[in-house]
């Protein structure tokens, strides 16, 4: 029994430890900082201050995000989860359920975020909605009904989604975006990986 107790002991050690250097990662990084022209702070996130915190993000790997999936209902956000630029997906946050449930896409080369709005839920507890504006005119909405409440314009910087940081439970309680601060002026494919090697790809190509 104590042997088990200590394993038991090591292990939510170890799982404490991991949450919290996943928090670290959200805490500094290459993130946008300072305000905009109308005063928003580029760190800022909407809902109340209960839930499990959590910290998304791949930027050491140097990964960045390229799509947001939303469940909601007619309350709140009720779960998030992101796609990195690897394809990959990012844990859920929250619990995927309720009546509302949208997704958006983007390639992070060629495609900025313009604009994002997050709303509460009305009651300074929850994420209400989220509103993302492509830089090809594409738009996503989700969430509640937030007529007549008040919305958060994000400070986009680079319009290069990083991470998003907050607190969750089975909703998301709270919920802050992460974006690139400073300005990307050209980007380059580094570390390029073929299947096949280039005698097989000339063979092909002949």
């Amino acid at each position: 029994m104590q042997i088990l107790c200590t394993l038991l002991g090591i292990s939510a050690f170890l799982t404490a430890t991991v949450q919290a250097d996943r928090i670290d990662d959200c805490a500094d990084g290459p993130y946008q900082s300072g305000t905009d022209q109308n005063g928003n702070s580029a760190i800022h996130s909407i809902g109340g201050g209960t839930g499990s915190p959590f910290c998304e993000t791949k930027w050491k790997q140097g990964l960045v995000i390229k799509g947001i999936e939303v469940w909601a209902d007619s309350n709140c956000v009720r779960a998030v989860q992101f796609k990195y630029s690897d394809d990959s997906l990012g844990n859920m946050i929250g619990k995927a359920d309720g009546n509302i449930n949208k997704r958006i896409m983007w390639d992070p080369i060629s495609t900025r975020v313009e604009k994002l709005e997050l709303w509460g839920d009305g009651k300074g507890k929850r994420l209400g909605r989220i509103k993302i504006r492509l830089s090809n005119n594409e738009e996503f909405d989700a969430g509640k009904d937030t007529l007549g409440q008040t919305t958060y314009n994000m400070v986009v910087g680079a319009g290069i989604m990083l991470g998003a940081y907050g607190g969750s439970g089975t909703d998301v309680d709270m919920l802050g975006i992460l974006f690139l601060g400073s300005k990307v002026e050209s980007l380059k494919i580094t570390d390029l990986k073929l299947d096949a090697d280039s005698k097989t790809l000339n063979e092909q190509k002949t």
